[in-house]
């Protein structure tokens, strides 16, 4: 059986991902111990303060590993309403909204690169707008099913 493990907001803070985190340390284990294979959910630029670009060797850590696959979870993570969470898609609800947060993500993306296959919406939700602009840029999305 192979078993694969999803984990969203990793980004290049302490704490959350880093090389030497007690967390990082935990998922070397479970792939020694049990072939456990992660995808990392990472936003491009986590609250405006972790741009990729600006962690290349963060990334190269994390694409190194055979067993790690690095996928998309928005851009900053965050909203400029209140009143929503962290569902930064949520709140892209036109086209050039949604597809000018893509380019910035993606541009970020391209900076390190690497060009993920999969999404997962940011507080799972997406505005109906974003979502069809997304499905154009990833292979896949992870999401609730309710």
């Amino acid at each position: 059986m192979e078993i694969v493990i999803c984990i969203d907001d990793t980004h290049p803070e302490k704490g959350w991902g880093m090389p030497d985190d007690e967390c990082t340390l935990y998922l070397h284990k479970l792939n020694e111990e049990f072939g456990c294979k992660f995808v990392q959910f990472i936003p491009s630029n986590y609250h405006g303060k972790y741009p990729l670009s600006k962690h290349k060797d963060w990334v190269e850590f994390w694409k190194n590993k055979d067993w790690v696959e690095l996928a998309a979870h928005g851009h900053y993570h965050q909203c400029e309403r209140k009143d929503i969470g962290e569902c930064e898609f949520f709140e892209l609800d036109t086209f050039d909204k949604a597809r000018d947060r893509i380019n910035l993500m993606m541009t970020e993306w391209g900076k390190v690169k690497h060009i993920p296959d999969g999404w997962r919406n940011p507080g799972w939700l997406g505005h109906p707008v974003a979502i069809k602009e997304l499905g154009k840029t990833f292979n896949y999305a992870a999401i609730h099913y309710e």
